[in-house]
């Protein structure tokens, strides 16, 4: 799945991952209803695209079992090759991590910052963010007639 790179900051680090289109607006809608971690998140994004949700929890399970399986330092040529494109959910525990969590997907690149409440829209390429919207909830990953709203508090900002 394609769209934008997300890198979510909460008290205990950053998750990177790739979303859709509409992935945007519902990562608002769960800063609107004021998740502190990326569990969080997920739980809520979890109600209104399931699919996309079980996609993010399996690839931040797949890279933590590797990182645990992983003597210090080295990584198996097949798993390197894998990360090389890094399409998958990761957590950035490095400078590699870093870099590869900097670069946007063809849609650009959204920072959330549940610590310090900002959205920094580092690189969009689609229709802005806005503090209040409305956004299709998804069923087996296609849009239902369903319709979630969210407003983010005052105390959230979005920077272009």
């Amino acid at each position: 799945m394609s769209g934008y790179r997300f890198n979510v900051i909460d008290p205990t680090g950053v998750v990177s991952f790739l979303g859709p289109r509409h992935g945007s607006k519902m990562i608002a809608a769960a800063c609107g209803a004021n998740h502190k971690d990326v569990d969080g998140v997920l739980t809520f994004v979890h109600s209104l695209d399931e699919l996309w949700a079980r996609e993010i929890e399996r690839g931040l399970e797949a890279f933590d079992a590797e990182k645990r399986s992983e003597p210090a330092g080295a990584l198996s040529s097949d798993v390197a090759a894998e990360r090389r494109d890094w399409l998958r959910p990761f957590r950035v525990v490095d400078q590699e991590t870093r870099q590869a969590s900097m670069k946007p997907g063809p849609l650009g690149l959204l920072v959330v910052n549940l610590k310090e409440h900002r959205i920094i829209q580092v690189d969009n390429r689609s229709i802005g963010l806005r503090r209040t919207d409305r956004g299709r909830v998804r069923r087996n990953g296609k849009p239902t007639r369903m319709l979630f709203r969210y407003r983010l508090p005052s105390d959230w900002a979005i920077v272009p």
